[in-house]
């Protein structure tokens, strides 16, 4: 899915699900960079890539630091880079989740083992 504006991909993440997020720096009411913070909030899981036509390090540094870009990317960008990147991005998303699965699980194993040397030492 796409959006013209932040505040129409604001409304499409209400009611979707996105493993990949791709944003411009430049858009008309904000800049990539602050729409990533602002949807990091409320939506830290999908991996953020920021497009951009100018060399503006400092955005760059700002992405980073602010906005957890996985990847900055400037335009024209090539196809064949953007596909590979999206594709490494959604694999990025799903490892992520995937390790977040097998810690949840681990840790409920840990406090299941905990217990059980509790009642070994106790008996």
């Amino acid at each position: 899915m796409s959006a013209i504006s932040a505040a129409e991909a604001r409304v499409l993440m209400e009611t979707n699900d996105y493993e990949v997020i791709i944003s411009d720096q430049r858009m008309p009411e904000t800049t990539g960079v602050e729409f990533f913070q602002e949807i990091k909030i409320t939506d830290p899981d999908p991996v953020r890539i920021l497009l951009t036509g100018y060399a503006d390090i400092t955005a760059v540094k700002a992405a980073v630091n602010q906005g957890e870009i996985y990847r900055y990317l400037q335009k024209p960008w090539n196809e064949i880079e953007l596909s590979a990147n999206i594709k490494a991005a959604s694999e990025l998303y799903r490892l992520r989740e995937s390790n977040g699965v097998l810690t949840h699980e681990l840790k409920r194993v840990n406090k299941q083992m905990e217990f059980l040397v509790r009642q070994s030492l106790v008996s």
